[in-house]
């Protein structure tokens, strides 16, 4: 079975986080979803904030992390993120280095149409995975817009 690509944006960009629940994946690196944008759509009760989704939105971009999964570790992924009841699968192409690349990413399946804070927990679980590995560019404005809340 051909491999997976798997475009993390949220907490599963953070290799101490996703390897709770996947157990064989090979980080590929920086990747660019362009046309979207990084909110928090969902409450979760077990991170007591709000969790991120990503939503259409031309003109803007997610940076992320895109993983290789092995095809049988996606029902695992699937569990983490509640699919297909919370999140659900997306087929996106991202960029990543010169290359555009179909992969999987999990969007909010019933979204808020306001944003709920993210828990300090969870904003410093996406942010120790992004700096570092993402555009310098992208981390500031990660960081100046969590510390809003």
């Amino acid at each position: 079975m051909q491999p997976v690509y798997y475009f993390a944006y949220g907490s599963c960009m953070n290799e101490d986080s996703i390897s709770k629940d996947v157990a064989n994946y090979q980080v590929m690196g920086r990747a660019v979803l362009e046309d979207h944008c990084l909110t928090f759509t969902r409450f979760s009760s077990k991170w007591q904030g709000g969790v991120a989704d990503v939503v259409s939105r031309p003109g803007q971009r997610v940076d992320g992390i895109l993983y290789r999964i092995p095809q049988e570790e996606m029902r695992n992924l699937d569990r983490r993120e509640g699919a297909p009841y919370i999140y659900r699968r997306k087929r996106v192409k991202v960029q990543f280095v010169e290359d555009l690349v179909e992969a999987v990413t999990y969007e909010v399946v019933d979204k808020a149409p306001v944003e709920y804070p993210p828990a300090r927990e969870y904003a410093d679980t996406i942010l120790k995975a992004a700096e570092g590995e993402l555009s310098p560019e992208y981390v500031a404005g990660l960081k100046e817009r969590l510390a809003t809340w």
